[in-house]
């Protein structure tokens, strides 16, 4: 059974960063990427390792999706739309644990602001 100390981050901020530069700006519904997230395991996308999806369903994976609101330009780092769809309704408030991880996630791999549905 995988454990989090055999868990390599590398690999997922890599996995996570090519899911974010792949999603087009968003014109609709189907311009989003879905995230599972447990703890501070983030997965962004579908391309991770079947291990790591089975680790955190195990947990209680908090499921989401983030759009593209905006592409960054020279000016400009763009911005991210998040929202849960599972688990728990988002709370804005401070110490939300699965708001920061994700924004923690996308922060190692983007510079994009990310803001969440409410």
């Amino acid at each position: 059974e995988l454990t989090r100390d055999r868990i390599d981050m590398g690999v997922i901020d890599a996995t996570n960063q090519a899911a974010l530069k792949s999603l087009p700006e968003a014109e609709g519904l189907d311009s989003f990427v879905s995230f599972v997230l447990a703890g501070d395991v983030v997965l962004i996308g579908d391309d991770h390792h079947p291990a790591y999806y089975e680790y955190v369903e195990a947990k209680g994976a908090t499921k989401g999706q983030v759009y593209m609101n905006k592409k960054g330009t020279a000016f400009s780092a763009g911005e991210l739309l998040a929202g849960l769809v599972s688990n728990m309704p988002i709370s804005l408030e401070a110490g939300n644990s699965a708001q920061e991880a994700l924004e923690e996630a996308i922060g190692r791999v983007s510079k994009k602001k990310v803001k969440w549905r409410s």
